[in-house]
């Protein structure tokens, strides 16, 4: 549903504007090159759609950049970072990035439950995937389920830190909300964050693999051809319409099924634990809980990684000038 974003940041749009002239010759601005978008013919139109699926703008935008800015002296303070800082576009310009373009709206940030219903969506407004989405949507989530959520996100590792940081951290602290990366995506980021964040090491997530969003939007890009020049009444009335189809005649009919599948596949899983205990005598290793000792060695030693040790680093310097100085002789 995203649209091309232009080089160049248009005038803010009328509300119930659509598109809008990136130069206006008259004003004294450049004169337009190749086709240029016209104005909007949109009728205003006052109507709101919804009902209990999305996000209100107003209620995004009270974590907009200049609030999330606020936080970030805060992250040299406490000195927490998330292992996965620099390797990522979308993590990288989540305060900053922009995707004007001729269209108002640019996307929409979905959440959906373990079984693949949706539970709540935003829209994405001038602008690409910006930090104040996840924020708004954790907000009602947390309102509505409370306690013990897991919630699983592209860049999770990162969003925990900034959900952390945000006026919404200590409610997320107090019950117990854990940013997770989902496992198609989090085979992507690097070790350390991996033991930390990935919904495989995470008690409790079961068989889930939080990646129910990527087979929602396999099926919702086909709306993007009817929605690029629709009104924002008719583009989230086609959109509310077609995720209570997709709950009432895909997700709930199949609900049963997806059930008795994981069913199966954890009494497949279960059928191996005499081969693991196995295996476990065989190695010396008496208690299941060693396990998650090795876990946390694990992530301790990668920790340790973060900066070449000293000597190493003395090493290779000393190696290095060996080099120099025997090509120059």
């Amino acid at each position: 549903m995203a649209t091309g974003a232009l080089l160049k940041q248009p005038p803010p749009l009328p509300p119930s504007s659509h598109s809008a002239f990136l130069d206006d010759p008259a004003k004294g601005g450049p004169e337009p090159e190749g086709p240029q978008v016209g104005d909007s013919r949109e009728l205003p139109d006052s109507r709101k759609q919804g009902e209990d699926y999305i996000v209100s703008r107003e209620r995004v935008d009270r974590w907009a950049k200049a609030t999330l800015e606020e936080m970030l002296p805060m992250l040299e303070d406490i000195g927490e970072e998330s292992p996965c800082v620099g390797h990522w576009t979308n993590m990288i310009n989540e305060l900053t990035a922009r995707m004007w373009g001729i269209f108002d709206e640019t996307g929409v940030f979905l959440a959906l439950c373990r079984h693949g219903f949706v539970l709540v969506l935003a829209d994405m407004v001038q602008s690409g995937e910006l930090a104040k989405y996840p924020l708004a949507v954790v907000e009602i989530l947390l309102e509505v389920f409370g306690t013990g959520i897991g919630g699983g996100y592209d860049i999770g590792c990162k969003f925990g830190t900034t959900l952390n940081r945000s006026e919404l951290g200590a409610r997320a602290r107090a019950l117990d909300y854990k940013a997770l990366v989902g496992s198609f995506h989090g085979h992507a980021h690097n070790h350390l964050c991996q033991v930390s964040f990935l919904v495989t090491y995470v008690n409790g997530m079961g068989l889930e693999d939080l990646e129910g969003c990527e087979h929602f939007f396999s099926k919702s890009n086909a709306l993007a051809s009817f929605l690029r020049y629709a009104s924002v009444f008719h583009q989230q009335q086609m959109i509310v319409e077609f995720m209570k189809h997709m709950d009432n005649f895909k997700t709930y009919p199949n609900l049963s099924k997806f059930l008795v599948n994981n069913y199966w596949q954890a009494l497949d899983i279960l059928k191996g634990e005499s081969a693991l205990k196995k295996a476990m005598a065989d190695h010396g290793i008496t208690n299941m809980a060693v396990f998650g000792e090795w876990l946390v060695e694990e992530w301790e030693y990668l920790k340790g990684l973060a900066t070449e040790p000293i000597r190493e680093t003395q090493e290779m310097e000393y190696y290095q000038k060996l080099v120099n100085l025997h090509r120059c002789q």
